[in-house]
């Protein structure tokens, strides 16, 4: 009894389960669930790109990729300039709702 059928039918069914995986993982972007996903809120993505964990290449820090993330210090100030933003924000809509 030669192998060569159920062997070919085994690789069949793992390629096939695998190309559906990635296909469920790409095909809503916007789900909120998988690693590549796009988001429509800017303090969101800052907040991420904020606390990502640093790169461990070459180039890290550097020009090649945009700069490093912030960490610490940092990265507490920057959310405490995202709320100072907000707050201005709604104190400017407030005081235009009152000239009107």
């Amino acid at each position: 009894m030669c192998p060569a059928p159920y062997v070919n039918a085994i690789m069949y069914v793992c390629i096939s389960l695998l190309l559906l995986n990635v296909q469920a993982s790409t095909e809503h972007p916007f789900d909120a669930e998988s690693v590549d996903d796009i988001f429509f809120e800017l303090p969101d993505e800052l907040w991420e790109i904020a606390t990502a964990a640093p790169a461990t290449d070459a180039f890290a820090g550097s020009a090649f990729d945009g700069g490093a993330a912030l960490f610490g210090p940092a990265a507490a100030e920057a959310r405490a300039l995202e709320v100072e933003m907000a707050r201005l924000a709604k104190e400017a809509a407030a005081a235009r709702r009152r000239d009107e």
